[in-house]
């Protein structure tokens, strides 16, 4: 392996609803034949495993060049929630990291008919150093039929290139397809052609990966391969709405707007944020609003967008750190009825201000509806690399707060875990209230602060337990300036 593939996740099932749980984990071939399988684990509070690792120790003499990890979670009770929460960290011999969280599954059960996918979402390259690709896996039975690619151009809503696959008919069977960007052009407003030092150009590309299904929930690892350093920039594929009724009505009001909130690092961490064309089958006008979390008095940008596949307006919004902390996006119906779709995409490129090695993380996300319970629990996952500082972004700006242009004041625990060390540590803040609307965490320096030495390829988790007010989405992102790589996912 020219790398490493590490999965790492928390006990999630026992501190949340105190269940008991065992995992397989098996490793497939492309052709679904499994190469490696450990049954009936027991986990830790917190669990990493390194599939290079296992292979050296357990299949040393097997190359495999590319294949598929599978992690079964059994227990005697509900465990409710599918997802886990297993992340995965893709790293390069040269340090260079990107991550994901878990996203398809098989199904035990198969479909009684076949069921057609449309997925999407996610930024291809059109730089000719990287390799757009996206990861198709079949289930344990049936297949994986009518697979194409669709390459879709901005403000076209007819693909300007279909790619006709070959079905996957065995069990298990997967299959990583890399798609030719090279005829795909794109200038950025400097006339320069795909300066990776300069990421503030328009995203005018996107792909839709259609195809028929009945053994499998279909949400793929997507992405784009650096060819130069050999490394995965990695994230996950969303569907494409292309069905009517997934629609909030009556959305009128500031209460009812859906909405995100996008924090950034003062002058080292930028955001480019895209929203993408496929959130509804049928015309669907939104208007959206960009308010400063420093100063939610004063809306900063307005425009509208037409979020279905019709129009296929592609829609890229800069954020510039010099300038704020970061942005509290709302959507907004822009139609006499009130409607909103109910799911509005929305990718989170962070990307360091003064260099960049790799592409920047691209972080599937959405809208929160109104309608969306709060949280009281967040979690994530992750590694402590040398030079690289581990960060936990967050707002206390939500869609209700917002109404009265004032954020309210939030408390929460955060509880850390090491996994070498064994180490739990706990602390207590308070944000919010008085204009300081938007937070930032360093992992690294917690622990330097508690005069407590944490090593180079430490595993760690941490959880947040709400203890007054609300928060949307939080953002764990990871960065090493001298390497010019971040990458990073949203929380659970």
């Amino acid at each position: 392996m020219n790398g490493d593939l590490i999965l790492i996740f928390q006990n999630y099932w026992k501190w949340k609803r105190d269940l008991v749980i065992t995992f397989n984990i098996t490793i497939r071939d492309e052709s679904g034949d499994a190469i490696y399988e450990s049954t009936n684990n027991k986990p830790k509070l917190i669990n990493s495993i390194s599939i290079k690792e296992l292979f050296k120790k357990y299949i040393p003499n097997q190359f495999v060049e590319r294949g598929v990890v599978e992690i079964e979670i059994f227990s005697k009770d509900n465990i409710v929630f599918p997802f886990p929460a297993v992340m995965g960290f893709y790293k390069s011999k040269n340090s260079l990291t990107s991550a994901v969280h878990t996203a398809g599954r098989t199904l035990e059960k198969p479909l009684e008919e076949e069921h057609f996918f449309s997925e999407t979402n996610f930024f291809i390259s059109t730089n000719k150093n990287f390799r757009p690709f996206v990861n198709i896996f079949n289930g344990p039975s049936g297949a994986i039929k009518d697979l194409r690619i669709l390459i879709m151009e901005k403000n076209n809503p007819e693909p300007i290139k279909v790619i006709n696959e070959t079905p996957l008919l065995k069990p298990y069977e997967s299959r990583t397809i890399f798609i030719d960007n090279k005829n795909l052009s794109n200038k950025n407003k400097h006339g320069e052609v795909n300066n990776l030092s300069i990421f503030d150009d328009a995203v005018n590309y996107f792909l839709k990966i259609q195809g028929k299904y009945t053994s499998i929930f279909p949400r793929f690892v997507c992405g784009n391969l650096d060819i130069i350093n050999k490394h995965y920039c990695v994230t996950h594929t969303y569907r494409e709405i292309d069905f009517s009724g997934d629609k909030l009505e009556n959305c009128f009001g500031i209460e009812k707007r859906s909405s995100v909130s996008l924090p950034l690092v003062k002058d080292v961490i930028n955001l480019k944020t895209v929203i993408y064309p496929t959130s509804s089958s049928e015309e669907n006008s939104v208007s959206f609003h960009l308010n400063k979390l420093d100063d939610l008095q004063k809306e900063s940008i307005s425009f509208v967008k037409d979020l279905s596949v019709k129009k296929c307006g592609l829609n890229s919004i800069i954020i510039d750190s010099e300038k704020t902390s970061g942005f509290f996006l709302s959507a907004a119906p822009n139609n006499k009825s009130g409607e909103l779709p109910a799911r509005i995409h929305v990718n989170c490129m962070y990307y360091l201000k003064n260099k960049m090695k790799t592409l920047p993380s691209d972080i599937s996300h959405q809208l929160t509806a109104h309608l969306s319970k709060p949280k009281s629990n967040y979690w994530f996952n992750g590694i402590v690399s040398k030079g690289y500082k581990n960060l936990i972004l967050g707002s206390s700006v939500t869609s209700e707060s917002f109404l009265k242009r004032n954020s309210e004041p939030i408390e929460f625990s955060l509880i850390i875990r090491l996994e070498k060390k064994d180490i739990n540590l706990t602390k207590f803040y308070k944000f919010g209230g008085d204009g300081n609307n938007s937070f930032v965490l360093c992992i690294e320096d917690i622990f330097r602060k508690e005069n407590i030495k944490i090593f180079d390829e430490d595993v760690f988790s941490w959880r947040i337990v709400m203890k007054e007010g609300k928060m949307g989405a939080i953002y764990c992102l990871s960065y090493n300036e001298e390497l010019g790589c971040i990458y990073g996912e949203h929380s659970f």
